[in-house]
């Protein structure tokens, strides 16, 4: 039997117990780019064992490091591209539609309106927001931006979604924030300690804001007082994107392919929603 040579170190081997060529991707040099052989020809080195089958010469796994890092990059340009497009188009959308102006109050001498929040401004916003980091995430690929942008991009919509369904005190609606920003940070530690308590936590207190919209829109039901249909699609539409979320890093993992697609996704659906709820009696 010929032994390995140390210049194969770096080879791809295919043997009934090799891992995935994704994970073998990861501690090899071919990985970063460099997959030259010692006389500097350009060929990817390979090896023979006996019972596998060796991958040498431009293969397809010799050139998977390349369109790896390059859809790792292209995609969240492509998503920041189109949530970038969005923006604008909502804005002109918005310009020529009806204002929504949620009110924000609170509970001092018989009810302040301290402020309002305009839907269709705050559909824009939370797009631009996301495009934002997406191309950060193009430019600098970083743990710490996917989960600022899910953390922000969730609490403010769980905030407007709250505003759509009646609650309008300053008190309620900020906790209802931190609340779901914090569920979002015991995603993180569950995703770098790979434990389920957690993740269990984060449930546990990611569920208490949909809750309290769910006692809202079933209270103003029983009031008489019925939410417009589109509160309804985009109450229950925004709660299956979140529950999809945390599917994904419950089962999975959210990568940062993952996170491109479901949190374009969640802002684009939100956003339309909420475009569309201009063009009715809300």
């Amino acid at each position: 039997m010929r032994r390995v040579p140390n210049s194969a170190k770096n080879s791809f081997v295919r043997t009934a117990s090799d891992a995935p060529v994704a994970q073998r991707l990861r501690g090899s040099i071919l990985f970063y780019g460099d997959n030259r052989s010692a006389g500097g020809k350009g060929e990817a080195r390979s090896s023979h064992l006996p019972g596998s089958t060796a991958i040498s010469g431009p293969s397809v796994v010799a050139r998977l490091p390349y369109c790896w890092a390059m859809t790792s990059r292209v995609i969240p340009a492509i998503a920041a591209a189109i949530l970038a497009i969005e923006a604008v188009v909502v804005g002109i959308t918005v310009a020529n539609a009806r204002r929504l102006l949620l009110p924000v109050t609170v509970d001092l001498d018989g009810g302040i309106t301290l402020a309002t929040v305009n839907l269709g401004v705050a559909a824009i916003v939370l797009l631009a927001f996301s495009a934002l980091c997406r191309g950060v995430s193009a430019l600098w690929p970083a743990q710490v931006i996917r989960w600022i942008e899910w953390s922000q991009v969730s609490a403010v919509t769980v905030f407007l979604i709250a505003q759509l369904n009646g609650i309008r005190d300053v008190a309620a609606l900020v906790v209802l924030y931190a609340l779901t920003a914090a569920a979002s940070l015991f995603l993180l530690v569950h995703e770098r300690s790979g434990g389920r308590w957690p993740f269990a936590y984060g449930a546990a207190v990611g569920i208490v804001p949909w809750g309290v919209i769910a006692f809202y829109q079933i209270g103003a039901i029983v009031a008489g007082d019925d939410p417009a249909p589109i509160i309804r699609v985009i109450t229950t539409a925004m709660l299956a994107v979140a529950a999809g979320y945390w599917f994904v890093a419950f089962h999975y993992k959210v990568t940062a392919l993952a996170q491109t697609v479901l949190v374009t996704a969640h802002v684009s659906l939100f956003a339309w929603l909420a475009m569309a709820s201009l063009h009715q009696s809300v």
